[in-house]
């Protein structure tokens, strides 16, 4: 589900957008974040507030502070990683309870969450 604060974005490929994650109307599994790193704090917050239980955010994005908010609420966090990337490896199995068994990289933060 596509989310953007611009207001003149009401579709991307044939999907609604939302403008904030706390808009939407189901439930959201991971978010994705697209964002610069100085608004990722905020954007934990609404991924805590909507249950999400993973914060993926892409290559170049990384925060020190909403990766500890997001874990100490429970959510798997990566940083500085991309999914589509991350999906073509051969040890990547996509599956459902999102064990995020990723090698280490230098730079890039993955965390689980305490008692995972």
């Amino acid at each position: 589900l596509p989310v953007t604060p611009n207001p003149q974005t009401t579709e991307i490929r044939g999907l609604k957008v939302w403008r904030s994650l706390e808009e939407i109307d189901r439930p959201v599994d991971m978010v994705d974040v697209f964002r610069p790193s100085d608004e990722l704090y905020g954007i934990a917050e609404q991924a805590i507030a909507i249950s999400a239980r993973v914060l993926w955010a892409q290559i170049g994005v990384y925060d020190d502070r909403a990766a500890t908010l997001a874990e100490d609420a429970g959510l798997k966090v990566v940083m500085d990683r991309c999914p589509k990337i991350e999906l073509f490896r051969p040890f990547w199995k996509p599956r459902l309870d999102l064990e995020l068994n990723l090698p280490e990289k230098p730079g890039s933060l993955f965390t689980q969450p305490a008692g995972s």
